[in-house]
C-alpha cells in the first residue's frame, strides 16, 4: 500500500478521541503513526493483510520507536524508547477498538524440516489487526488487488 484514505474529521471520531482523552495528543500522534506503519507493512493486491506481527526483527521496541513512544529518563533526563509503554499505548488502542491486539505463542525453526513449528517456552508475539484498515486502501492497491485477481481468473480458465 502507498497511501491510506481517512476521512477529514478523523480525529473527531468517539475512537479517537477517547484515545485523545486516556493517552493526550502523543497518542493520538502514535494512532496516525501507526496508520502510516501498517500502510507500510500490510501489502497490496493479493497480498494485502491487514496486521501486522511483531517478531525479532520488527519487535516492541522497534515499534515503539516507529510510534515515538518515549518516556522520560530521569537519570539522564533524556527521552528513551519504550517498549513497555508501547505495550500500554497498543492497549489503550485495542480497548478503545481502534485495534485488534492478539497475544501468540511463539515459534522457533525446526532444524530438521526447516519449518517455524517448534514452541519457545514463556515466549509471544503480538499481532496487531486492523479490521477497518481494509476500507482505507488507496484505489493503486484496490486496482492492483483487482488486476491480479483477473489474471489469476484468466489463467485457471480451462481452455
Amino acid at each position: 500500500m502507498k497511501w491510506y484514505k481517512h476521512d477529514a474529521d478523523f480525529r473527531n471520531t468517539p475512537t479517537m478521541k477517547s484515545i485523545r482523552r486516556r493517552l493526550g495528543d502523543r497518542g493520538c500522534a502514535a494512532a496516525y503513526r501507526l496508520l502510516e506503519v501498517m500502510t507500510g507493512h500490510c501489502g497490496s493486491g493479493e497480498s494485502f493483510k491487514p496486521e501486522l506481527a511483531l517478531s525479532q526483527s520488527r519487535s516492541m521496541y522497534w515499534l515503539a520507536e516507529e510510534l515515538g513512544i518515549t518516556v522520560e529518563n530521569e537519570y539522564t533526563e533524556t527521552e528513551t524508547v519504550s517498549p513497555s509503554k508501547c505495550l500500554e499505548v497498543l492497549e489503550v488502542f485495542a480497548n478503545e477498538g481502534f485495534i485488534n491486539l492478539k497475544k501468540e505463542p511463539a515459534f522457533s525453526q525446526n532444524p530438521e524440516t526447516f519449518k517455524f513449528d517448534v514452541p519457545i517456552p514463556n515466549s509471544c508475539i503480538y499481532v496487531i489487526e486492523m479490521p477497518q484498515f481494509a476500507s482505507m486502501r488507496d484505489e493503486y492497491t484496490e486496482r492492483n488487488g483487482q488486476k491480479t485477481r483477473k489474471r489469476i481468473n484468466v489463467l485457471s480458465t480451462p481452455k
